[in-house]
Order: structure tokens, then sequence, then C-alpha cells
């Protein structure tokens, strides 16, 4: 994803209230919000893409194709690729992908900051 392509409309905003209320409910709008801004704070300056999440069928893992499909996205992005995890145990994989941590946020756990430069 290309975060600068993002539009802001009525209609996204509409979705992200009713993802709020769902998800997390009134009482934590603030909390959720600070946690936002700081971990907003830490984009990586710059166009990027953003890697929301990355994903292989129980069955055939550890079989080469995440790392393949990571390959493909990093190789297809023309631009560093970004992403964040609060999984600990990912982060070796990451890194052996040729990711680096940049910078931690502890919250009531650990949220690590990658990036992957072209």
């Amino acid at each position: 994803m290309q975060p600068e392509r993002k539009r802001t409309t009525l209609k996204t905003i509409l979705q992200d209230l009713r993802l709020v209320m769902a998800a997390i409910g009134p009482g934590n709008i603030r909390k959720v919000s600070s946690r936002e801004a700081l971990i907003k704070a830490k984009y990586p300056m710059g166009k990027m893409n953003y890697l929301w999440f990355i994903g292989v069928m129980p069955g055939t893992q550890r079989q080469g194709i995440g790392r393949q499909l990571l390959r493909e996205v990093v190789a297809h992005s023309g631009r560093p690729v970004y992403l964040e995890t609060s999984m600990s145990e990912n982060v070796q994989w990451y890194e052996k992908n040729g990711f680096e941590v940049y910078h931690t946020l502890h919250f009531d756990y650990a949220d690590l900051y990658m990036l992957r430069t072209v």
C-alpha cells in the first residue's frame, strides 16, 4: 500500500468511526488515539510502501513460499518497504529477508518498526 495515496473522505471517516466503536469502544478512544499518534510519528520519511500483513497457509509454511512472496513484494515496490510487528517471533524471519528494526515502542507489548530499502 502506498500511504500517500490514501484518501480521506466522509465515507472513510464514517468507516473508521464504526470500526472504533465496534473494536475498541468509546472508553478507549483517547488511549488508542494517543498510541496511533506515537506510531505515526515513527513512520519513515519519504515515500514508502506499507506491508500490512503477509501470510501463508499453515500446511504450506516452511517451504519458502512466504520468502518468495515477500521478495516479489519488495522487488515490485520500487521503494522502501515498511512494516510494524508486535510478534517478536517474526522479527528474525524479516531480518533474514533484509528488514531492519529501526525503532521499538513499548505499550502493553513491544511494537517493532522495520524497514527494508530497495
